[in-house]
């Protein structure tokens, strides 16, 4: 039940990929062809160089690369942390493995030289939640914060802020591909068609962050913060699991899962289907998702169907950066179809995440 009817917004965004490490460039190189899906580190960290109070000594890769898109993102946002706006300004965050190399490091170093020899500076970095608190730590925000998987981070926020649990969000994922990522992915079995197991790696795989600052529409015109669009809702649904060949946590979702997602988040958001102009799609070429997808989208809107794009095609498997990569790429396929304009463009964005869960968000551009 929403508590209040005030708008939920996005005011800024911000990205670190093998693509580009801000928005700009990488809307620039997104529909080229990606030579790599690993995020060079002299690059990355020439990059955070470039902002003050950011001191990347203690820092593990994973945190630069959440840095990387989180730093640009608030400062786009231009809010000021105070004590007026201290304890209304959280974050939610996503990642599905979390800060893998550094809990490698720090368990061989220990196996290595001993107990003893643990060392306390990595320590504080094998947990899942260790890039976002180094970021609400420079954010200096005591608002509402937590990090998941398995769920989406944008649709989070929004809850979060409807039901005035929070002013604003800063919102995103974050992966890092590691070497224990790759031959786990390399040697992923499903379950195909005649109930037997299979092979079935993922072919890309690949890493990054992307971050948006969430908003109520009453908080960000209080301070004169540029909009960028709007959230109007969305809708949730999950396979919970209970067809075999949906163990596979990254491959198939039935369509009537996905057309239950659909069907909540037009509804939630007062949008008629002939309204939607785009559909983002998270679904795998190597995966069942797009066929039971095209078949939900039929199922809603028959032969008037809107045109889908596929973001994995081009940036690859971010795992929990995903729905964050997807809304940003929604955001900017719908500026970019939009131009002079003056009517709303509503696109959704459809995202699928560890343990079967679907979402479709809406937005207005």
């Amino acid at each position: 039940m929403e508590i209040k009817k005030s708008k939920v917004v996005i005011t800024s965004i911000g990205v670190s990929s093998p693509i580009g490490n801000s928005v700009d460039s990488f809307f620039k190189n997104y529909e080229n062809s990606v030579n790599s899906f690993h995020i060079e580190d002299e690059e990355l960290e020439n990059e955070l160089g470039h902002f003050k109070n950011v001191n990347q000594r203690r820092m593990d890769r994973l945190t630069k690369i959440s840095m990387m898109s989180a730093i640009p993102c608030i400062e786009g946002a231009q809010i000021e942390i105070d004590e007026s706006t201290i304890n209304n300004v959280g974050g939610i965050f996503c990642t599905a493995y979390g800060p893998i190399s550094s809990a490698r490091n720090f368990i061989n170093s220990g196996f290595e030289l001993g107990l003893d020899s643990a060392s306390p500076l990595i320590f504080p970095y094998t947990v899942g939640n260790a890039a976002p608190g180094a970021i609400t730590v420079l954010m200096k925000s005591r608002g509402y914060n937590t990090t998941v998987s398995g769920y989406n981070p944008i649709a989070y926020a929004y809850d979060v802020i409807k039901r005035r649990k929070a002013k604003a969000i800063l919102a995103g994922g974050f992966e890092e591909l590691t070497p224990e990522i790759e031959e786990a992915y390399k040697t992923r079995t499903v379950i195909n068609k005649n109930g037997k197991k299979e092979i079935a790696p993922l072919d890309t795989i690949s890493e990054g962050a992307a971050m948006l600052f969430v908003e109520e529409e009453t908080f960000a015109i209080k301070r004169n913060a540029n909009i960028l669009f709007e959230l109007c809702g969305y809708g949730v649904s999950s396979n919970f699991q209970k067809e075999e060949k949906s163990i596979d946590n990254f491959g198939y979702i039935s369509p009537r899962i996905i057309q239950k997602s659909m069907e909540l988040a037009l509804k939630r958001s007062g949008i008629s289907s002939s309204k939607i102009d785009l559909i983002i799609s998270l679904s795998r070429k190597d995966s069942e998702q797009i066929e039971s997808e095209i078949e939900a989208i039929e199922n809603i809107w028959f032969k008037e169907k809107p045109a889908i794009h596929y973001v994995k095609q081009l940036l690859g498997e971010t795992f929990g950066a995903s729905a964050a990569f997807a809304t940003i790429v929604g955001y900017l396929k719908g500026k970019k179809f939009k131009k002079n304009k003056k009517s709303k463009k509503h696109i959704m964005v459809n995202s699928y995440h560890i343990g079967g869960n679907c979402f479709s968000l809406i937005l207005a551009i």
